[in-house]
């Protein structure tokens, strides 16, 4: 597993990719929280705004294109 690294900094356009499969989100694995299950089976729900609300922020702080930003919001147009 592989944390977010700081790529995008000083506004520069960077992508992260999540690669999982079923035993690596199921329900008994340790250390895998129910919320990081959400995040990873999403396909509906925007993946930023998931992510900055974990670390305590707001949506407010959502700038630009949300396409740029989540795969399901890119799919929704």
């Amino acid at each position: 597993m592989q944390e977010s690294g700081r790529a995008g900094r000083g506004g520069q356009l960077s992508r992260a990719t999540l690669y999982f499969n079923k035993s690596d989100i199921a329900a008994n694995r340790q250390g895998i929280t129910d919320e990081m299950r959400r995040y990873c089976k999403s396909d509906d729900l925007c993946l930023r705004l998931l992510f900055v609300k974990h670390f305590g922020f707001s949506e407010t702080l959502f700038e630009g294109e949300k396409k740029n930003c989540c795969s399901s919001c890119r799919n929704d147009e």
